[in-house]
């Protein structure tokens, strides 16, 4: 996997995003540490990314196993006729 530098990046980054799919990923640093990554990313990759990478659906998925370890979980039976007497399917 290639390392470049910000400055390197900002110097050729159209060459960078072009070479992707063929080269692979690209860490990028800023003064040695690595502050982001350039990936290939494909049409049918997207959703995936974002979900991977939302603040929002990992914090909801941590909420999520608070409750389930305090016991306040529903089976998909459950959901779905909760659904079902309101009409909502």
């Amino acid at each position: 996997m290639k390392t470049i530098g910000i400055g390197e990046l900002k110097a050729r980054a159209s060459q960078y995003v072009r070479n992707l799919k063929e080269d692979g990923a690209v860490i990028v640093t800023n003064n040695g540490r690595p502050v982001a990554a350039l990936v290939p990313l494909t049409p049918d990759d997207l959703e995936d990314f974002i979900i991977a990478h939302s603040t929002k659906v990992k914090a909801a998925v941590r909420r999520s196993l608070r409750e389930i370890e305090r016991g306040r979980a529903f089976s998909l039976d459950e959901v779905y006729d909760q659904l079902v007497a309101e009409d909502i399917e």
